[in-house]
């Protein structure tokens, strides 16, 4: 295949098959904005994004963080902008719940202390040694909780 201009040739293998590409280099810059991505990337190109303030990574159908979630992914917003294909592990903050969340491949579940409400029991492990033995526990709790 003839190559043009500033095309360069990309051979990427997956396993099973190999796979030849051409991609143009001509107005590839390697940062800018969001705006200016690269229009025609090869899988593996780098980009740092000024919008996000982040390196991204096109995987051969979307840029994605060096995590592997999609680069756009909000990181905070309310319950319904929770982002979806994210990995494990990825961090929210939900303005209407008023804490941060985090991706545990199932659930979004909150994330201990970092805001909105909190209960807190210590000690936080409760170890009864004998039948109707006692323990005196310490309860803190925030304006957003009751306890009844």
């Amino acid at each position: 295949m003839p190559l043009k201009g500033d095309e360069i040739l990309a051979i990427v293998q997956d396993n099973k098959n190999v796979k030849i590409t051409t991609s143009d280099l001509g107005s590839v810059s390697n940062s800018g904005n969001a705006g200016s991505r690269p229009d025609n990337p090869i899988i593996g190109t780098q980009y740092f994004d000024t919008t996000l303030q982040n390196l991204i990574v096109f995987n051969e159908e979307i840029w994605v963080d060096t995590m592997g979630n999609p680069a756009d992914a909000p990181n905070i917003g309310t319950t319904d902008d929770r982002p979806q294909d994210v990995q494990v592990g990825f961090i929210f903050y939900d303005i209407e719940e008023e804490h941060f969340v985090i991706w545990n491949g199932q659930d979004w579940v909150p994330v201990c202390c970092g805001g909105g409400s909190i209960l807190m029991v210590t000690p936080p492990n409760l170890d009864y040694p004998d039948k109707g033995s006692t323990k005196e526990i310490t309860i803190k709790t925030d304006d957003k909780w009751s306890i009844t």
